[in-house]
């Protein structure tokens, strides 16, 4: 629900609209004013109110023609211009009032080091949809960043809308110089930066250059919480920024000033503050490698920048269990991809664990299983919604699997004294709080994730087994009408060589189905007490413990930390107490993560990781005995054609033959012929069927 104070202090109006203009009712900073939450005075609307400074009128005039122009989902509505009545001559904006902005998520806690992946790749989404709109009408935006991207809700979940087209420009061609220092510090391209540090206008930068820099940094900030690039005194520091820029290596995503002053770079997203899956992570920093590219040839153009957009929000992805490390992950895949680096999933692995003797993927829903991490995996992976990988080292005559929880995102907990004196460091130890929670949490998830997951695998192998053990019955009744027929044509042989070649073929097709369902008897009880240790599995429950959150939020609130500066209250009791809740906060989810990563390990070890050997295992014996099933029905369809050649051979030799039959035998004979192919026949039919409901079940 929108609210808004109470008319405390001075309170502006146009002919529609009124707002306070001090107060709670800010909700931010434009370019060229503030921005107000206001109310439409018929019917109440609560709406955005953007007034200008005296001195910018024409600036806001313009950016009020730019706005009237746009209309797009994916940009702030525009509602109305109206002049105040106060006599100052000062005109506002009417806009739609959003929620909240991607600055204001970032500042929540829960945010401190990033926003959850879902929301960053949903922000990628409707960023470009506007970007592209604004592309098309040749504008440039040109003050691109969290907290000029809104967050709105409609019927259809979260929308997020540029706004804020004070420093805007419509040019005449994408490759049009500019000249202007427009933006914010921290978000500046290398050629604006190097104009501001310089107080001079002499470097030039184009619309592509200007917007897609500021989405580089804008991207980044959300995946880690922090500014790409950090000179030594913060991103205000214009010439720290242009010497930063200067000394830049290619293909860099980030990089800062270290404690002796030289510049620390990385290729990669921070891994102590972004805790995306591997395969995004990758894929993110091959994106901002480009987005930051200076070079002509391989920089991004918008049209390319958009392609990249399109293609990363929408890679196929699966479900990943790990659990060598109890984590369940979102997997990324990148084998098809035209813009981005292709990465497949076995080379994948090879990285991930490198100095390990077998790999085993479990794959669903095919319910396949393979320890061979080469391109033949490709296929299988393509088709699955979720793979479990055990990654082995063999001990001995052995394959263990070595299990390493993941640690807590911080081990280190600071002293009291340091909370007192730092509201910084308050709440870095209140993020911190909260992200090992997720952690906790995400032992849970793995666990009530990974019991349907065995439970799915076991359905399939049961289903496989149950179509093997049909498809053997209905073998059985071919290969007794072969036997029939075999038996009969070894009565009307002439030599005893003769009548071994005839029931040894039978004889061979026999032994191979006896073994085959002896093969296949094992596997039912095996799957039999798989589906006990599956139902042991899932009557384990993991306790949820309650989040520290909102306690840890009324914290932020006391302190009113400032996101550059601590600002401290005056009352020091109220300081002691937080500072000891903060304290002792962190002790305790640190101590409880340790407890519940112990006690998976356990699960893991005595339960989990006996149930996918066993599924893996299974899957490949159920393999092999389809095999050797299909390797059986090879032989008995080459008895049948030898019988009927034999059978064929004996009709046609004449009456003066000294093989020739009576009549008794030929009419024996014929009955044998005429009961197997029936009975043959009727195998055949039960089999297609079984095959038939088999492949559904799949």
């Amino acid at each position: 629900m929108v609210e808004m104070s109470s008319p405390v202090g001075l309170v502006s109006y146009t002919q529609d609209y009124f707002w306070t203009e001090r107060g709670t009712d800010m909700v931010g900073r434009g370019s060229f004013g503030q921005v107000h939450k206001g109310r439409h005075r018929e019917t109440g609307e609560f709406v955005a109110v953007k007034t200008c400074e005296m001195h910018d009128d024409v600036a806001h005039q313009r950016e009020i023609a730019l706005l009237r122009s746009l209309d797009s989902p994916y940009i702030v509505k525009y509602l109305a211009a109206q002049q105040l009545i106060d006599g100052s001559g000062r005109s506002a904006i009417i806009m739609e009032l959003a929620e909240s902005n991607v600055r204001d998520e970032l500042n929540k806690a829960e945010n401190y080091f990033g926003l959850p992946y879902e929301m960053l790749i949903l922000l990628i989404t409707h960023l470009e949809r506007g970007l592209s709109y604004l592309n098309r009408r040749m504008v440039a935006h040109r003050d691109l960043k969290p907290a000029n991207i809104l967050i709105c809700h409609s019927w259809d979940g979260m929308v997020f809308k540029l706004c804020d087209f004070g420093g805007s420009r419509i040019i005449d061609s994408s490759t049009q110089p500019l000249h202007t220092i427009c933006g914010t510090p921290g978000y500046l391209n290398e050629y604006t930066a190097a104009n501001l540090a310089r107080n001079s206008r002499a470097l030039t930068y184009t619309k592509d250059e200007c917007d897609l820099w500021s989405v580089g940094c804008t991207i980044f900030e959300c995946a880690t919480g922090l500014l790409p690039f950090l000179p030594a005194n913060g991103p205000a520091d214009s010439a720290g920024m242009h010497n930063m820029m200067t000394c830049r290596p290619p293909d860099v995503v980030c990089g800062h000033a270290g404690v002796d002053g030289t510049f620390v770079w990385s290729r990669e997203l921070p891994q102590d503050r972004c805790s995306y899956p591997e395969s995004l992570q990758r894929v993110l920093c091959e994106f901002l490698r480009r987005l930051f590219d200076r070079r002509l040839s391989t920089r991004l153009t918008f049209e390319k920048f958009s392609q990249f957009c399109l293609e990363l929000t929408s890679l196929r992805r699966f479900k990943l269990f790990l659990p060598n490390t109890i984590t369940l992950e979102e997997y990324f895949d990148t084998s098809a991809a035209v813009h981005f680096e292709r990465n497949y999933f076995d080379q994948d692995m090879r990285k991930r664990f490198p100095d390990y003797d077998v790999v085993c993927v479990l794959a669903m829903p095919s319910g396949s299983a393979t320890a061979r991490l080469s391109p033949l995996l490709r296929g299988i992976v393509e088709q699955s919604s979720q793979i479990a990988v055990l990654a082995l080292i063999k001990e001995k005559d052995t394959f263990v699997l070595p299990v390493r929880p993941p640690k807590p995102a911080t081990c280190l907990v600071p002293l009291l004294e340091d909370l007192r004196d730092s509201g910084r460091e308050t709440r870095f130890a209140i993020a911190n709080v909260l992200r090992i929670e997720q952690q906790v949490s995400a032992f849970g998830e793995f666990v009530a994730s990974i019991t349907p997951f065995c439970d799915a695998f076991w359905g399939v192998l049961a289903a496989q087994h149950e179509g093997i053990f049909k498809d053997l019955n209905s073998a059985r009744k071919i290969v007794d009408a072969v036997r029939v027929q075999s038996a009969a044509l070894s009565l009307l042989s002439q030599t005893p060589q003769e009548r071994n070649a005839i029931e040894n073929n039978v004889r061979q097709a026999v032994n191979e189905l006896n073994e085959n369902g002896a093969a296949v008897s094992g596997i039912g009880k095996n799957l039999s007490d798989i589906k006990a240790a599956i139902k042991t599995l899932e009557a384990v429950k993991i306790p949820k413990h309650p989040s520290q959150k909102e306690k840890l939020e009324t914290v932020i609130r006391n302190r009113t930390i400032d996101s550059r500066a601590g600002v401290l209250p005056k009352n020091s009791l109220l300081i002691d107490t937080d500072c000891r809740l903060v304290f002792n906060s962190l002790r305790n989810v640190i101590a409880l993560h340790e407890q519940t990563a112990t006690r998976i390990r356990a699960l893991l070890v005595e339960h989990i990781e006996q149930i996918l050997r066993t599924l893996f295992d299974l899957s490949r014996i159920l393999g092999r005995a389809a095999k050797q099933f299909d390797e059986s029905m090879q032989l008995i369809r080459v008895s049948q054609e030898t019988n009927q050649h034999r059978v064929n051979a004996t009709s046609s030799i004449g009456s003066n033959s000294p093989s020739f039959m009576s009549a008794d035998s030929s009419k024996a004979l014929k009955c044998a012929k005429g009961d197997a192919e029936k009975q043959r026949s009727n195998a055949e039919e039960s089999l297609r069927e079984t095959k038939d409901l088999l492949r559904d079940l799949i």
